[in-house]
């Protein structure tokens, strides 16, 4: 055994430095998180901790053990985003894409989610690629949106998948392509996204790319419509009162579509006054027509539907109800 006086020193360093570094890792404060408290989040940010910074403005968006401040929040997402934090940059896009706490600014929000999509950000990649789709602050091209929303898609995003889904239905910025739009949808539905269930149920219902199957078609609608979703809820609806796969049942029929309908669904609404007014299972010409799916932020152009949809669920905001809607266009 070497007991070389000479070494001793040195092995008492050594054990010195470990001693002051497990003290140092057991006394460090813990991680920042949404559930941090406000005031640590505030000293922080005024700091100029980055990520307190954002993390304040979500609380501040949100009404999150404070009071709920839109002005507060943007000034603490641009301050973040300025330095660089990317969850910042997208919410920041959000901030100007609906003129919250801000004037509304195309331009702006797009801007800043080509900031957070160049970063690698999933959401802010779907974000821009929804950009694209409406030209929102950026000339109108399906192409460039399809890149962007298979960049976000790649990354494993939902939002990214179901969009990028939509876009092999339609035929938008590639041909038609039931297999891949099956594949996105399949892989959003697997993370129980209820956008990805709906399309996924529409293709089954429809049988494009698969075989004919409206068992399946109810089961995806199913359990997109236990977490709200209320197409998913009236597609269920058409499903129990033309008796498509299963026996008609008038009494499921309006549960789905009153469900549906308090939601806000228009269809279902329509559907339920037509009933009522007939006293039968009469139903409206709207529900006669295809399988319905409702996609926030990936509606057709302007030319094609009204008024395009935002989800802010689809854009960083954690602590929203998925059937909450704002619209993009007046």
């Amino acid at each position: 055994m070497n007991d070389n006086p000479l070494l001793r020193p040195r092995r008492l360093f050594a054990f010195g430095a470990v001693i002051l570094s497990l003290v140092s890792w057991m006394t460090r404060p813990p991680p920042l998180t949404l559930q941090t408290d406000v005031r640590t989040l505030e000293r922080k940010a005024e700091m100029g901790n980055s990520f307190a910074q954002f993390l304040l403005g979500r609380r501040l968006r949100e009404g999150d053990g404070v009071p709920q401040d839109d002005a507060a929040a943007f000034r603490w997402f641009l301050t973040a985003a300025q330095h660089g934090e990317v969850p910042a940059q997208n919410d920041l896009g959000v901030a100007y894409a609906l003129g919250k706490g801000t004037p509304r600014d195309e331009l702006e929000a797009t801007k800043w989610f080509r900031a957070a999509a160049e970063s690698g950000d999933a959401t802010g990649q779907d974000n821009l690629g929804s950009r694209y789709t409406h030209g929102l602050g950026v000339p109108q091209d399906d192409n460039e949106a399809l890149r962007w929303f298979l960049k976000s898609a790649h990354q494993g995003s939902p939002a990214g998948q179901v969009d990028a889904g939509i876009a092999y239905t339609d035929g938008r910025g590639t041909p038609i392509n039931y297999t891949e739009a099956l594949k996105w949808f399949r892989l959003a539905a697997e993370k129980g996204d209820p956008k990805g269930l709906l399309d996924l149920g529409v293709m089954y219902e429809n049988g494009n790319g698969v075989v004919q199957d409206y068992e399946q078609a109810r089961t995806l609608y199913a359990r997109a419509a236990a977490v709200g979703n209320a197409t998913a809820e009236h597609n269920l609806c058409r499903l129990y009162r033309f008796g498509l796969g299963m026996s008609k049942d008038g009494a499921l029929a309006r549960e789905w579509c009153t469900k549906a309908a308090d939601q806000g669904n228009k269809n279902a609404r329509q559907d339920l006054d037509t009933w009522t007014a007939h006293g039968t299972t009469a139903v409206a010409a709207s529900s006669r027509e295809l399988p319905q799916r409702q996609i926030p932020g990936t509606t057709p152009p302007p030319d094609r539907a009204g008024c395009p949809a935002l989800d802010l669920t689809r854009l960083g905001s954690p602590n929203v109800d998925p059937s909450f809607k704002l619209c993009l266009l007046n």
